[in-house]
């Protein structure tokens, strides 16, 4: 059977070879957030903001998850990532297959290719225990701010995942 998150070739989401193949590990962890959870999004301008609702109750479980888009730097900005699964049972690596959907959704969005890098600030040791161990991303610290603080950027590379189940939020 044809898995529905991942089409046959990538030309059906994506004219803009080349595009690389989600691990198994997002993959199976893709499926079971779709299986707890829907995303929503709302579209400003430049900007995608995302929720997380989960579907037992409908309740809204996510801080914050921006996106925008720098045309000029061509760059995607990871503004606000806090899904708020980390308080939900059963959840470990979740956000991972979130961040993977939201990245590829916006990607899909504003048409990017793989001319775009991702770029987002966090703290250290966030980056450190999240995004440097994102087996689907490259990302690297290109600035130490001498703090807390450090910039992270990664090229973007298209992927052949479906993202028509992000609906629109009203």
């Amino acid at each position: 059977m044809r898995n529905p998150l991942f089409p046959s070739s990538a030309t059906e989401l994506h004219s803009k070879l080349p595009c690389c193949t989600p691990t198994k590990f997002i993959t199976d962890h893709i499926v079971l957030l779709l299986s707890r959870f829907s995303i929503l999004f709302k579209i400003d301008g430049s900007r995608i903001e995302y929720r997380l609702i989960r579907d037992k109750d409908g309740e809204d479980i996510s801080f914050s998850m921006i996106f925008c888009i720098n045309r000029f730097a061509r760059q995607l900005h990871v503004s606000k990532f806090y899904p708020g699964l980390f308080r939900q049972s059963d959840c470990k690596y979740l956000s991972a297959a979130t961040f993977f959907l939201l990245i590829h959704h916006c990607a899909e969005i504003f048409a990017l290719d793989q001319s775009y890098s991702l770029f987002l600030q966090c703290r250290r040791n966030i980056f450190e225990e999240f995004y440097s161990s994102l087996a689907d991303f490259s990302f690297k610290v290109i600035r130490d701010t001498n703090g807390e603080n450090v910039d992270v950027s990664a090229p973007y590379h298209p992927s052949p995942v479906n993202t028509a189940m992000i609906i629109a939020d009203s």
